[in-house]
């Protein structure tokens, strides 16, 4: 858990720009060219307290907002699955089978026959990677998965309030649904990519384990 943590709180520097970057989008809807000049102005000016009190705040509604989610609603939002959403549900019955770096065997001999039912699967993956988690490639699987996955959580969010926002700050029906369209479609290519990293941190584990030599 400890380690998990470690990933996400390096991540939360990465998720700030992203954020940032939303929400520029947004007040430039809102505001067009007036943000343009704010902007100008803004970067002609020494930073002030202020400015050091709205980047830390910034950061804070970043972290507030990737906890909005539980993992399990994240893990649904990135695999669009409702049941047993993560990968290590279906990494022996299904995942394995497409890479080849896994040697099925090796995993038999250590393991016994592998499971099938979902929840079993899992259980047996996370205790695999338990006893890998430090090994360079699964710490790089796990970082870029985590924060694919929180992007896409955020992405969600956006897609959701973002355009409410702007239609309560009387931007124009067309404009709103252009802006909706745009998140949705950053939400849905977030999620693939997420998805993607997400099965092969999975399958990287498995991978380490069927080559690793057993005491």
């Amino acid at each position: 858990m400890k380690k998990k943590s470690y990933l996400k709180a390096r991540n939360w520097m990465l998720l700030f720009p992203f954020l940032a970057g939303n929400v520029l989008i947004f007040l430039y809807i809102v505001y067009g060219d007036k943000l343009l000049k704010i902007l100008a102005h803004t970067f002609d000016t020494p930073f002030s307290l202020r400015d050091k009190i709205v980047s830390v705040s910034t950061l804070l509604v970043t972290i507030i907002l990737s906890g909005i989610f539980s993992s399990n609603v994240k893990a649904r939002l990135v695999f669009w699955r409702w049941h047993d959403p993560l990968p290590g549900s279906r990494i022996f019955s299904e995942l394995m089978k497409k890479d080849s770096r896994i040697d099925r065997n090796s995993l038999e001999k250590i393991h016994g026959k592998l499971p099938i039912e979902p929840k079993a699967q899992n259980t047996l993956w996370y205790k695999i990677y338990l006893k890998h988690r430090e090994v360079v490639s699964i710490c790089g699987a796990h970082k870029e998965f985590l924060l694919t996955r929180d992007m896409t959580a955020l992405s969600a969010i956006f897609a959701m309030l973002f355009p409410i926002g702007s239609l309560l700050l009387h931007v124009g029906m067309q404009s709103a649904l252009i802006y909706f369209s745009v998140l949705v479609i950053q939400y849905l290519a977030l999620s693939q990519v997420a998805r993607n990293y997400g099965r092969r941190f999975a399958l990287t584990v498995l991978a380490e384990e069927s080559h690793s030599r057993q005491p």
